[in-house]
């Protein structure tokens, strides 16, 4: 990972409490319009977990860009529930979470656009779109394969 985006990992585990070894990985995600969208899922792959049986996942995710509706929801029920995730916002899934509920990035849900902000002299691109979403999601890889330098030399 670039340096920037690793010093960001720090930050938000600074802000949330959690010490830096919670995290050794981050996905990026851009949105580029209020079309475009993350279907429900849930972040339970095996990478993420130390056995079967241990199922603490830990996910801090940071919003950047034009608000947009997060929704998360008991699995496979209908009924949702949603938080706006805003430019700048922190937000974590913990424990559980990912057994228990799916989550997404509802589309066409944008509030209002970001306003422009003149920081120089320098003209704004015309050509930028001030609908666009960036995501940063930071996790802990915790089932290296084999030959990963990552991997505990312990690990079977």
């Amino acid at each position: 990972m670039p340096q920037w985006v690793t010093d960001i990992g720090k930050v938000i585990c600074l802000v949330t409490n959690n010490d830096e070894s919670e995290t050794n990985s981050c996905n990026a995600n851009w949105y580029v319009g209020e079309k475009e969208d993350l279907y429900w899922h849930q972040d339970d792959e095996d990478l993420f977990r130390t056995s079967d049986s241990f199922r603490d996942v830990r996910i801090f995710s940071i919003s950047f860009g034009v608000t947009r509706d997060f929704g998360f929801r008991i699995k496979y029920s209908h009924d949702h529930q949603f938080v706006s995730l805003r430019d700048g916002d922190i937000m974590t899934m913990e424990g559980i979470f990912q057994d228990k509920y799916q989550h997404c990035l509802f589309p066409g849900s944008v509030s209002e656009p970001v306003q422009e902000t003149v920081l120089t002299n320098t003209p704004i691109n015309e050509s930028l779109d001030f609908n666009e979403r960036f995501n940063l999601t930071f996790r802990l890889i915790k089932r290296h394969n084999k030959g990963c330098a990552c991997r505990p030399s312990n690990a079977n």
